[in-house]
C-alpha cells in the first residue's frame, strides 16, 4: 500500500478512535489460545505494537514477558509513557528487520500491520528467526475480496475501493509465508463490537484516527461526517455497531 506517516497526524489521537473495549480484547485474547498448548509464561512479539493497544493485554492473559516493535517514534513513544507492566518493553523497529534474537519468541501477534509491511517476503524470513521451532503467527486484519463492509463504508464513499486496494489477500499473504518456512493453520473471521452506538462511532471515526482516511479528500470526509452525524441524532434506540475482522495462523515448520 502507499505509505502512511504515523508520525505526521494519525498518532494523536490513535489510541483514542481505535481503542477497544475489555470485551472485544478478552475476544481475541480467546481466540488465540485456541492454537497454544500451553498459553503460559511465554515471550510473545508484538510486531507493529503501536501505542500499545495489545501489548498489555498480552502479558496479562498470558502471563507472557511481550515484546513491542513499533517503526513509528512518536507512536511507540506514546505506548512506553503509557505502560504500566514491566513484562513489556517497546523497541524500535520494522517487520524487515525486526531487532530481537534469534529464536526468541513463542509467537508473533500482528494487529492491523500487515498492509504496512515494505516486504512482505522479508518480514516473514525475519519472523521465522526470531519464532521458535513450531512457533505462531497471529495476523489480525482485513484482507483484500473478504472485507466486510463497515459502517464507515456507508457514509465515506471512497473508503471501500481504498481498503481493497490497500489490504493484501490472503492468498498473497499465504504465499509469502508458504516460501518462507510456514504452513496455515487456519483462517477465522471474528466479530467485535466497535461501539454500543452510532453516536459513540461516530465520536470515534471523528478522530480521524484510521489510515484509510489519509488516502481521501478532506471535504469527502467532512461531507461523510455530518451525514454520519445527522444519522446519528436520527438514531432513536441506540443500537451496537459491529464489524468483522480476521484472524490468520501460521506455524513456523
Amino acid at each position: 500500500m502507499e505509505k502512511v506517516d504515523y508520525d505526521r497526524e494519525l498518532y494523536k489521537n490513535f489510541q483514542r478512535g481505535r481503542a477497544l473495549s475489555d470485551e472485544t480484547i478478552r475476544r481475541w485474547m480467546e481466540a488465540i489460545a485456541k492454537y497454544l498448548p500451553n498459553p503460559r509464561r511465554v515471550t510473545v512479539l508484538d510486531l507493529g505494537s503501536g501505542t500499545g493497544r495489545f501489548a498489555p493485554h498480552l502479558a496479562k492473559y498470558f502471563h507472557a514477558c511481550v515484546i513491542g516493535v513499533e517503526p513509528s517514534d512518536k507512536m511507540r513513544r506514546i505506548a512506553e509513557e503509557s505502560n504500566t507492566d514491566q513484562r513489556v518493553s517497546y523497541i524500535k523497529g520494522k517487520a524487515e528487520r525486526i531487532p530481537v534474537d534469534d529464536q526468541r519468541c513463542d509467537f508473533a501477534f500482528l494487529s492491523m500491520a500487515i498492509h504496512h509491511l515494505d516486504d512482505i517476503a522479508l518480514g516473514c524470513r525475519e519472523l521465522h528467526r526470531v519464532l521458535k521451532p513450531d512457533g505462531l503467527v497471529f495476523i489480525r486484519n482485513g484482507f483484500r475480496g473478504r472485507l466486510v463492509k463497515a459502517k464507515y463504508h456507508e457514509f465515506f464513499p471512497s473508503a471501500w475501493a481504498i481498503d481493497n486496494r490497500n489490504l493484501p489477500s490472503v492468498d498473497r499473504v499465504e504465499t509469502s509465508f508458504a516460501a518462507n518456512g510456514f504452513e496455515m493453520v487456519d483462517l477465522v473471521r471474528i466479530e467485535q463490537k466497535m461501539n454500543d452506538s452510532l453516536q459513540a462511532y461516530y465520536e470515534r471515526i471523528k478522530s480521524k484516527s484510521m489510515s484509510t482516511f489519509e488516502f481521501i479528500s478532506d471535504e469527502e470526509f467532512q461531507t461523510g461526517l455530518l451525514a454520519m452525524k445527522a444519522a446519528a441524532e436520527d438514531e432513536i434506540e441506540p443500537s451496537p455497531v459491529v464489524e468483522a475482522f480476521d484472524l490468520l495462523v501460521f506455524k513456523k515448520c
